[in-house]
């Protein structure tokens, strides 16, 4: 690998720099681990209390800056790899724009950015989907490196060409290869993270990039964590349990309300019989036909949320080929070929998580006399058992048995959980086929080419659909699997018996799917996909739905008098922080609000805070006092209710914390306990209620514990108390998790509107109330097919993941407002902005 004499000087000063700052504490945490020069988590055990974070942050900035050289990387290389000239312009956004003469060789110059903007980031994903985080982070990671090696991501990589076509094939293999060219290049510039922690370049393999597509769909895949928590609450409350049960609230609307929807564009709509019926995470997306927009074309809008963090989950890029099969614009992924979500000129097209059900948690019997056989049907059989080694940062390698059963890989102890269990899977028996297919969807002219590429995607997605003919169209993705009689998923249940199977699973033709619907648009935000209309079960993992509903009563609150959406209009519907939830548990609460302002009588302050609390219009702005009255008051009402039915452990469940700091964390209870929440506060026969005093004690509790939180954390003075004062966002790094690091690599805190139930998601952290640290709207896109040389696109932090680069950061204050850029899209204007330019030449052979 290429290292620069720069790269070198700025390594030296940066070790001298970390030397001379924290001599006590460095010298005592190296020279004892033969991996590598810092033992951080040596560092993090023996800081002193004070931090200086503030004081390394600047200098470590100018290092970074004045040595590594991000900004000013143009010239012409030769690379091995490539059939003809690839260019590499970068935008005045820091956005690079491939141009190359084939499909394949536009790819490799992708890799070659994605090396060049996010070589950290892509080695930590090899770190994870290979279980190997123990070598950086010590024995703190052991138990999670133990799980993901559970999962088989790298051990199901060998055979990754199985089931790919040869075009995809090539498209991995040229991007790879772009990998490491950069990596190989004169102009490399070493990312400070590989010097604190004292990682050693490699060669990225093929089988690295199919580990990584194997590790996003199964972080795309839901169910499993759900399950645990509904069974641990089943545990602690018996039959009473369902008062706390989860119902899809029925006021709130379903993706499609058919199962098969098909319409031709034109002033008469007519149904018709589709003929894709051949016997098929958040986030938000909104496509609108052009019969109510302004421009009279589609405009689809999409903010997938996942957390925020630094560098960002996406990557912006452009690509274009010379002979026509790529040409694409939006956001990729570092580490994985492709378009993953944008337009290419003629559709658009965007996810959300569709949280259909495809993984269950099967309860195993274990030989009492051989813990590596397990029971089905009256016989012991054999676990597969594979004993692997994992070398740990700071201490001796440890050799540990990971077994599984019929049922999969048996997760309970990297869990902690008390019982054997078996984790059941789509995505654990999927090729890489099912995620690198999503990247062929560049290619797709028509929704019926789209619906082709989706039908092939075991991921359980929300794929939405604009064109430039005015068309729009929905499909669900993903194999979800048919369940033997009575057995539902919802809950572990015993895998001995053989009466809890998947004896199917729903043809691809035939999941949900639409095109060009009478209503004239969809709305999907993770809330249920189908009524009881269709023919098979899809699980009950929905979000409760009130970020659809209140995406729903915007649009449709135009569509209802004729008026028509301009492009800014659909785009301000990301920023909105009206919570239908919160209005609806202000209306229980009134329901007896006479009874808690009588216990409320002799705390004046507790009364001004309800009053407020019942007047509030369920805006959660950064400035509201109500909404931090709203939270606060949730928060405490709910440990009233539960805390001495079922103590503190089991509170935290039911209001999301998640059963894994790491790998579950939080849970979709996050937003499921507010709909059984405002349920209790409506049931005036609920055995739980009367169990804790009554539903006027549950509330002035909470409202009384909620006023003193509020004054101990913000002061006596309410108008302090601001939403945005508790409620915060960070950019987390992932080392951040380490003293002093944390306030040089991590962005913000800062304060930031809205909560799970509103458009603009930003869920609390229950375990650390009331800061937001689970997911948020990472990146937002809007496109008006009429203009798509106005594409608008936004995302956190910048597109840059080094963190001597301007673009590390740069995009986080028009981010936090609601702005965008353009996605450049034709050539004359990518050469107006650019920045730099880069053009590889193919080596001579």
């Amino acid at each position: 690998m290429a290292i620069t004499s720069k790269t070198v000087i700025f390594q030296g000063l940066l070790l001298c720099l970390l030397f001379h700052i924290f001599s006590p504490v460095v010298l005592n945490a190296v020279g004892e681990t033969p991996y590598g020069i810092l033992d951080t988590t040596r560092i993090a055990e023996n800081l002193p209390v004070w931090r200086f974070g503030v004081l390394v942050k600047p200098i470590l900035q100018w290092l970074a800056t004045r040595f590594q050289g991000y900004e000013d990387i143009s010239g012409n290389y030769t690379v091995s790899g490539i059939t003809g000239n690839v260019e590499i312009i970068t935008d005045v956004n820091g956005v690079p724009h491939i141009y190359g003469p084939t499909a394949p060789d536009t790819v490799f110059g992708l890799g070659y950015v994605h090396a060049r903007d996010r070589l950290w980031q892509i080695y930590f994903s090899h770190y994870i989907c290979k279980g190997q985080l123990s070598e950086l982070f010590g024995e703190m990671a052991l138990q999670s490196d133990v799980f993901l090696r559970l999962m088989k991501f790298y051990a199901r990589s060998p055979d990754w060409q199985i089931n790919m076509d040869k075009e995809q094939v090539e498209l991995v293999k040229s991007y790879t290869r772009g990998l490491n060219a950069y990596q190989n290049s004169p102009d490399f510039q070493l990312p400070l993270e590989f010097t604190i922690l004292s990682v050693p370049l490699r060669n990225i393999t093929d089988e690295d990039v199919v580990c990584h597509s194997l590790l996003v769909g199964w972080q795309m895949t839901k169910g499993w964590n759900h399950e645990i928590t509904r069974g641990l609450l089943q545990k602690a409350l018996g039959e009473k349990f369902h008062e706390l049960e989860v119902h899809y609230p029925e006021t709130n609307p379903t993706i499609i309300s058919k199962p098969y929807e098909w319409n031709l564009v034109g002033e008469n709509w007519v149904d018709s019989v589709s003929p894709y019926i051949p016997q098929v995470a958040g986030s938000n997306s909104w496509t609108v036909s052009g019969i109510h927009t302004k421009s009279g074309n589609p405009i689809l809008c999409n903010d997938p949320h996942v957390p925020l963090q630094a560098p960002s989950f996406w990557f912006e890029t452009h690509l274009s080929s010379a002979d026509g099969k790529l040409n694409a614009a939006g956001v990729s992924q570092a580490g994985l070929p492709g378009v993953t979500i944008g337009h290419n000129g003629v559709i658009s097209w965007g996810y959300t998580l569709s949280f259909v059900d495809t993984e269950d948690l099967i309860l195993e019997k274990i030989n009492p006399a051989n813990s590596s056989q397990y029971e089905f049907q009256g016989e012991w059989k054999d676990m597969t058992v594979v004993e692997e080694e994992f070398k740990i940062k700071g201490a001796a390698p440890q050799k540990i048995q990971l077994k599984w059963t019929r049922n999969g890989p048996l997760i309970s102890e990297p869990l902690g959980l008390e019982l054997p269990v078996a984790q059941r899977s789509i995505i654990l028996t999927s090729d890489a086929s099912s995620v690198t297919g999503l990247a062929m969807i560049c290619q797709a002219k028509t929704y019926e080419e789209a619906s082709e590429i989706w039908k092939n995607v075991k991921v359980p997605l929300n794929a939405v659909f604009a064109d430039n003919k005015g068309n729009i169209g929905y499909r669900a993705t993903g194999s979800s699997p048919i369940r033997s009689k009575g057995y539902l998923g919802d809950v572990p249940v015993p895998g001995w018996t053989g009466e809890n199977e998947w004896i199917g699973f729903v043809p691809a033709g035939e999941m949900p799917h639409g095109f060009n619907p009478k209503k004239g648009y969809y709305v999907t935000a993770n809330n249920k996909v189908i009524n009881s209309s269709f023919p098979y079960y899809l699980g009950s993992n929905w979000i409760s739905g009130y970020r659809a509903a209140r995406i729903e009563e915007i649009i449709s609150e135009k569509v209802t008098v004729g008026e028509k959406f301009s492009i800014e209009e659909l785009r301000e519907i990301q920023m909105d922080v009206k919570s239908l939830a919160a209005l609806e548990f202000i209306r229980a609460c009134q329901k007896h609000s006479e009874a808690v302002f009588e216990k409320l009588k002799k705390n004046e302050e507790a009364t001004r805070a309800f009053k407020t609390l019942l007047e509030w219009d369920g805006f959660l702005t950064t400035d509201s006092v109500a909404a931090s009255i709203y939270h606060s008051t949730r928060f405490y009402s709910t440990y009233a209710l539960l805390l001495k039915t079922i103590g503190e452990k089991s509170t935290q469940d039911f209001l999301g914390t998640g059963v894994h700091p790491t790998l579950a964390h939080p849970s979709e209870w996050v937003t499921y306990h507010m709909v059984s929440l405002i349920r209790l506060f409506n049931n005036d026969s609920s055995i739980l209620m009367k169990e804790a005093g009554g539903h006027a004690h549950v509330l002035s509790t909470g409202i009384e514990a909620a006023v003193g939180w509020l004054k101990r954390e913000l002061g006596s003075e309410p108008k302090n108390w601001a939403w945005g004062n508790i409620h915060t966002a960070v950019g987390a790094h992932v080392l951040g998790a380490l003293p002093i690091l944390d306030q040089v690599f991590n962005v913000g805190p800062f304060p930031i509107g809205g909560d799970a139930d509103t458009p603009m998601n930003t869920p609390v952290n229950p375990s650390k109330p009331y800061s937001s640290q689970g997911w948020s709207t990472h990146y937002r896109q809007c496109f008006d097919m009429n203009d798509i040389d106005n594409a608008r696109i936004i995302q956190f932090p910048g597109n840059s993941g080094n963190y001597g680069s301007k673009h590390y950061d740069d995009m986080v204050d028009d981010w936090k407002s609601g702005k965008t850029h353009r996605l450049l899209w034709k050539r004359e204007d990518v050469e107006k902005n650019k920045e730099t330019t880069v053009i590889l030449t193919p080596k001579a052979i």
